[in-house]
């Protein structure tokens, strides 16, 4: 268009070289040619001027902004981009309760392959040819269950303990009423023998004590029976204590 419009101020000129004189006609003709021209160039301007601007706005708010709206599948990640989460949200994992919602983080490599990590919590998950690859991973634990759990009882848990690569239990033995223990999660029906030993003091020195186990059983995907709680002093045969358990966290 600007070439254009050079050449219709050089006919300009080149017909006043010639003529010397331009009739009225002449000159009204060039000057409309050169009047649209140069609406021509206006308008191809500006929507070049809007284009780009929006393009500019979207590519900022790819890479810097948070996504409009609440995420609603994880799995539909796409692009890389922050993302607001909710409850709604589908194929997020078992939270602690201040991060029911939040922001989710995605860097993808393309639409099909990327990593995605929930922002404060801990959690991340790998997308892979175009499917979420594995299991949430947390290097924060997520409190399952807690409260006083005594022999016989069961504990109902917030999520899938088998979404965790181990769990956290913190358990009050005779000795030691603040120990925490990590363990491997078994299959369903499986059994975990938790044991602590404590000395006895006897005149200015020490002798064996007790020893305590507990066994605990995981029923199913979302619950946890205490099964024993035993304790042995010294040389005599185990009876019943008052063990407990105080807290279930899932971890990794």
């Amino acid at each position: 268009l600007a070439k254009a419009l050079k050449q219709q101020l050089d006919l300009i000129q080149s017909i006043a070289n010639e003529r010397e004189l331009m009739t009225r006609g002449d000159f009204n003709e060039a000057i409309n040619t050169v009047n649209n021209t140069v609406d021509n160039i206006s308008s191809n301007f500006n929507t070049f001027k809007r284009d780009s601007t929006e393009e500019l706005k979207r590519f900022k708010s790819e890479v810097t902004g948070v996504k409009t709206g609440v995420l609603d599948d994880v799995a539909n990640i796409t692009k890389s981009g922050v993302y607001y989460f909710d409850g709604t949200t589908r194929n997020v994992p078992t939270r602690n309760t201040n991060n029911s919602n939040g922001y989710i983080q995605a860097v993808m490599k393309d639409e099909n392959n990327g990593m995605i990590t929930m922002l404060g919590a801990g959690y991340s998950i790998e997308k892979y040819r175009g499917q979420l690859h594995g299991r949430w991973v947390s290097s924060v634990p997520v409190k399952l269950w807690s409260g006083n759990l005594i022999k016989g009882q069961t504990a109902t848990l917030a999520g899938n303990c088998h979404d965790f690569g181990n769990l956290l239990i913190e358990v009050g033995y005779t000795t030691n009423s603040f120990a925490t223990e990590l363990i491997g999660i078994p299959s369903n029906g499986g059994r975990v023998y938790l044991n602590n030993i404590g000395m006895r003091s006897s005149g200015d020195g020490f002798k064996n004590g007790h020893l305590d186990e507990v066994v605990i059983q995981i029923k199913d995907d979302t619950h946890i029976l205490l099964e024993k709680t035993l304790r042995a002093t010294g040389d005599e045969q185990a009876t019943n204590s008052d063990a407990y358990i105080s807290a279930i966290y899932g971890i990794y």
